[in-house]
């Protein structure tokens, strides 16, 4: 019962910044195309200035919406793009991606894990079965795959069994394609006028073949694994 007390408590204080945040910092108007557009070169300024400064800042901020699940990392790494440069650019993102859906991971495993194992408990067996045999494979997939919310995944997969560590590998690998996308697409973000003239069909599609080839992979290995158990 004190646990539960505690994890309600912790809840409850994740609501209320949530709330704060946006009520009286107004963080989601900075979470705009056209705000960052209007402001891209004060920031290239403020950037050449205090470049560690700045780096620290983004890394917090980044880790901060994933962590609230407030919408707007496509924007973040457009523009990290734009102001850090591609390499630069690609380490700060992969930083602060890895580490908010690491905070993220631990703080659902933490608060809920043990109500879902009892009130689910079947449906996580064969979950958690699932993840041991193929976890990265199927992990994997989901990073690339462009269908669940990031928080979403974060959140259920802090419910299950999952390692740590192959959270976080599959998360970074998983991650790289859509951070570079966006990245270079930030080189260009004075002339863009929707997130989805990034996203297009074609490209789309490229990430669902993606998507889909850590799952054959997977497929392949695990035939390949029974033929050679049956070889005397």
């Amino acid at each position: 019962m004190k646990k539960w007390g505690s994890q309600a408590f912790i809840l409850l204080g994740i609501i209320a910044t949530i709330t704060v945040l946006n009520k009286y910092t107004g963080i989601s108007q900075y979470l705009s195309l056209d705000y960052i557009k209007n402001n891209i070169h004060e920031f290239q300024m403020y950037y050449d200035s205090n470049p560690i400064v700045t780096s620290f800042v983004y890394i917090f901020f980044y880790i901060l919406i994933t962590i609230l699940a407030i919408p707007g990392s496509p924007l973040l790494i457009l523009f990290a793009g734009a102001i850090f440069g591609t390499i630069y650019g690609l380490i700060l993102v992969s930083i602060s991606n890895v580490a908010g859906a690491l905070f993220s991971f631990l703080i659902s495993r933490y608060l809920f894990r043990d109500w879902a194992l009892k009130k689910f408990s079947k449906p996580f067996n064969i979950i958690n079965h699932n993840l041991k045999r193929d976890g990265f494979f199927y992990i994997l997939s989901l990073r690339i795959l462009p269908i669940f919310p990031f928080f979403l995944i974060n959140t259920v997969l802090g419910l299950t069994d999952l390692k740590i560590s192959i959270y976080m590998l599959t998360t970074f690998l998983g991650a790289l394609p859509g951070i570079i996308l966006y990245l270079v697409a930030g080189k260009s973000i004075s002339v863009l006028n929707s997130l989805s003239e990034i996203a297009s069909p074609s490209i789309l599609g490229v990430f669902v073949m993606l998507g889909l080839l850590p799952l054959v992979s997977g497929f392949i290995i695990r035939l390949v694994k029974r033929y050679l158990n049956k070889i005397p």
